[in-house]
């Protein structure tokens, strides 16, 4: 049965073309949790699966491609890498430490950046930059998204239509549909095996 509304849809997951992203209105600091589960294939350089950042403070994950991609965890003023292949990507930001959740390792490491925070919200999709705009918009499909502030879950993202048919993710913590701040609109991937609405 699905977790959503009645009239909502639960879907696998969202697609973006590069274009759409979502505003969690979240604002991320160092106690900032985050769990993403997303498909990134193939990866393009310059591009954010999710981002914050104010002028010299961080919290992002960034794709660069030059042939063979890498991936940035900018975290407070910290910016270790790791190489990467494109595909899936199941992923945890945890007091600055980049875990593959599949394997439980540790793939990066930004713990000495020490305490930060930032006043712009964290973006899905793309980067909220310093000034307030978003760039850095990357074509992926995502599965789940749940957000953490210390130990309080403030946000559980589950991909669906709403009522209206619109594509976006529905957060189970404020019972609030989110949708595309962008342009154009995501894909809706496949229903979901357990929805019977």
């Amino acid at each position: 049965m699905s977790k959503l509304p009645t009239g909502y849809t639960e879907l696998e997951y969202i697609q973006s073309s590069g274009t759409q992203y979502i505003d969690t209105g979240v604002k991320p600091s160092n106690n900032t949790q985050v769990s993403i589960n997303f498909n990134a294939n193939p990866i393009k350089n310059n591009t954010e699966i999710l981002g914050a950042r104010n002028s010299g403070v961080y919290y992002e994950l960034l794709f660069e491609n030059y042939g063979s991609p890498v991936l940035y965890l900018q975290y407070g003023s910290k910016t270790p890498t790791v190489q990467v292949s494109a595909g899936a990507f199941n992923l945890k930001i945890s007091n600055g430490k980049l875990y593959n959740i599949s394997t439980g390792a540790i793939m990066v490491d930004a713990s000495a950046s020490g305490t930060f925070s930032i006043s712009n919200t964290l973006y899905l999709f793309a980067l909220h930059n310093a000034s307030g705009g978003v760039e850095r918009g990357i074509a992926a499909k995502l599965y789940s998204c749940t957000i953490y502030n210390e130990n309080t879950m403030v946000r559980d993202f589950v991909p669906c239509k709403n009522v209206s048919g619109a594509v976006g993710l529905y957060d189970l913590v404020d019972a609030k549909f989110f949708g595309n701040s962008g342009s154009g609109a995501f894909t809706a991937g496949n229903l979901t095996a357990d929805v019977t609405d």
